[in-house]
């Protein structure tokens, strides 16, 4: 079919801030999504938000149409599964939506990404699966029979709305059961051990090694081949952490001779480890990460080729992927307050969410939406999404948060962080579109759980931000060289023993205590950013989790942040590997201050002390302490001897207390 001459969807970067356009014209930013389609009061949530001057909706792909895209009958699977049909249909919520509001247009909410019971009970081979055989309620990303079927969900999905309402259509934008990460990763446990990721798995080593002895010698192992080679075990890790000797510079090491108190000498491995220790478990992750990445990449295709072939149009497709900002993301303990703390296993890496940058430089994904971070949603923290940001805006792509702000109606006023009045209804809800102001981003009303926003005083709220938020596609976005911007590497996991705790302290906490709470702007980037030349040139860069110290690393930051009197500030465990070994080399290049790796595991702490006055400390408050809460090791510390800061040329700005042996002073530069 040619193409029309309406429903073309672009971004287009207009005065330095992408802006979301349908034919050509911006489309409004105060945007609303109800989930709760089959609830009384949906018509009338609709019709407030008309009344409010909102023009743009989230059409909510029903679960009957949802079946039918997967080719089951909703009646027969119902009466054999137990599903529940949706008491409004896809065109029912259209009928509604247009009653209130004629000109609506709408994006399209889908969720053909996740494949419904029925179909996972018909395909259990292609079920996520643990080691122990229980399985998730979630197809395994790898399989071949998931991907076609979700693929032609997609086709028929795109059909469906594009033949009835296409003229009215923004884009797509689908939610993952897991947003991102695998159930089987939600629920605790690492490996996917289908048979149909083991097969795919066994396809990848196939494609990776060529024969049998190139594997034997990666994985160290002269007995294994492609035919037999398993997807490891989470007791196999769990195991090693427990036993295993560790390996420094590439070589074992035992405490037996290390000075102890106690005359007792640890067992397992360090919190950091040498890849060599772990390479079975490292290509599982590599393996999901290209299953990941060609996952979401289908799925865009899909959408964009059926529109584009069969209706002349250009969609714009987005997920609810990418949570780099949580990287080591404790999601049992934030959401139901139970998992296992430190120790519970970094999702995003098993999952396959990291290294994420060839995703986003792809053409097939334009947007990422998700959810603001739900660590820190009450009044005095800062608003933040849970996906990545000014990554996206780099590149030309949207960000859209999902504003599901709990308020004091309906079942939200018992969740964390809930708007309680309507004085905190309006400071939050005015908090919140300030960040999609400030940050170059978007976010549209979301209503997931019963009737967040069907109050007067909050549709009073709604009103005032309306004519903003559409005066946000023509207001200029002008980049402030005056803001901290943190540096994820997200392949920092890679180099640890894939517990989340230290991450979660250094990337999520941090920037919810630390940084958010600094007075100036923030953004947040990947490391993998900074290969891109249009990086801002920030005054002042924090690198939470830059394990990895290399020549190629080193050249980024020497381009981009060493330079014109920056404030750059690392983590404690910079430079600790050169994604060989662990060694203080890669911390002593970076720094210019001799470093060692002591093979300890401890608290790491710094009171400031600088009687000179250095203008980095000089307004600080006195006995200013800072540090982790929790030990990690091995700890890279100045060295040989205690004068190597200051031999260095180094100021020493303070003091450090890691444990008894050592008595180190902190420096700046």
């Amino acid at each position: 079919m040619n193409e029309t001459t309406c429903g073309q969807s672009t971004i287009e970067i207009r005065n330095g801030r992408p802006v979301i356009c349908l034919d050509g014209a911006p489309v409004s930013q105060a945007t609303y999504c109800d989930y709760i389609t089959g609830s009384d009061t949906y018509e009338a949530r609709i019709r407030e938000f008309a009344e409010s001057g909102v023009r743009v909706f989230l059409l909510c792909v029903s679960a009957a149409d949802h079946m039918r895209f997967y080719g089951h009958d909703l009646e027969a699977a119902r009466a054999e599964h137990g599903v529940r049909p949706s008491h409004r249909t896809t065109e029912g919520q259209a009928a509604l939506i247009l009653k209130h509001c004629p000109d609506a247009r709408f994006w399209i909410r889908i969720g053909c990404s996740t494949a419904p019971a029925c179909w996972l009970a018909a395909h259990p081979d292609d079920e996520q699966t643990d080691e122990d055989g229980r399985r998730h309620r979630d197809a395994t990303v790898a399989s071949p029979a998931y991907l076609a079927a979700a693929t032609e969900a997609y086709r028929r999905c795109v059909r469906f709305v594009e033949s009835r309402w296409g003229d009215r259509i923004v884009g797509y934008l689908d939610a993952p059961w897991g947003e991102g990460v695998t159930l089987l990763c939600i629920n605790g446990k690492m490996f996917d051990r289908s048979p149909a990721n083991q097969a795919a798995f066994r396809l990848w080593l196939r494609e990776r090694y060529g024969d049998d002895d190139a594997l034997r010698q990666a994985w160290a192992d002269p007995a294994l081949s492609l035919d037999t080679a398993e997807i490891p075990c989470d007791r196999d890790v769990l195991a090693a952490r427990r036993t295993a000797v560790p390996t420094l510079g590439g070589r074992p090491y035992t405490s037996q001779g290390q000075s102890s108190n106690s005359g007792l000498h640890p067992t397992g491995l360090f919190h950091w480890v040498e890849p060599a220790q772990f390479p079975r478990e490292h290509d599982y992750c590599r393996f999901m990460r290209d299953a990941f990445i060609h996952k979401f990449r289908t799925f865009a295709l899909a959408v964009k080729e059926t529109a584009q072939a069969e209706f002349g149009r250009r969609r714009l497709v987005g997920f609810d992927i990418t949570k780099q900002p949580l990287m080591g993301w404790q999601i049992q303990s934030a959401f139901d307050g139970i998992g296992d703390g430190q120790s519970f296993p970094n999702i995003l890496l098993f999952s396959g969410s990291w290294g994420v940058r060839e995703l986003l430089d792809g053409p097939e994904i334009d947007i990422v939406f998700t959810p603001a971070d739900y660590h820190a949603r009450t009044l005095g923290f800062a608003y933040e999404a849970e996906g990545l940001t000014d990554s996206l805006t780099l590149r030309g792509k949207a960000m859209i948060v999902e504003n599901d702000a709990r308020c004091y109606v309906g079942q939200g006023i018992n969740d964390q962080g809930a708007f309680r009045d309507d004085a905190e209804v309006e400071a939050g809800l005015w908090r919140n579109a300030g960040f999609t102001l400030s940050r170059g981003i978007q976010s549209y009303w979301c209503n997931v759980g019963s009737s967040y926003f069907h109050a007067p005083g909050i549709q009073q709220v709604v009103r005032g931000l309306v004519p903003m938020l559409d005066r946000l596609n023509s207001a200029p976005h002008r980049e402030t060289r005056d803001a901290i911007a943190m540096v994820i590497d997200d392949e920092g996991p890679f180099y640890e023993d894939f517990t989340s705790g230290y991450q979660t302290l250094a990337v999520i906490w941090q920037r919810i205590l630390g940084l958010a709470h600094c007075g100036v702007p923030y953004r947040i980037l990947l490391l993998s950013d900074l290969e891109r030349d249009a990086v801002p040139p920030y005054k002042v860069w924090l690198f939470p989790n830059l394990f990895k110290v290399d020549d190629a690393t080193l050249a980024l930051l020497r381009r981009h942040v060493l330079r014109e009197g920056n404030l750059a500030v690392f983590g404690p465990a910079t430079g600790i590997t050169d994604g060989a070994v662990l060694s203080g080399a890669g911390a002593s290049r970076l720094l210019g201050v001799p470093m060692e790796l002591l093979p300890r595991t401890t608290v790491r702490h710094v009171i400031v002390q600088d009687w000179a006055g250095h203008p980095i400390v000089r307004e600080l408050p006195a006995g200013l302490t800072f540090g982790d809460s929790l030990p990690y090791g091995p700890t890279l510390l100045p060295g040989p001897d205690l004068d190597a800061v200051r031999k260095a040329g180094a100021v020493p700005l303070g003091h450090a207390t890691t444990h008894w042996y050592a008595d180190l002073e902190a420096w700046g530069f």
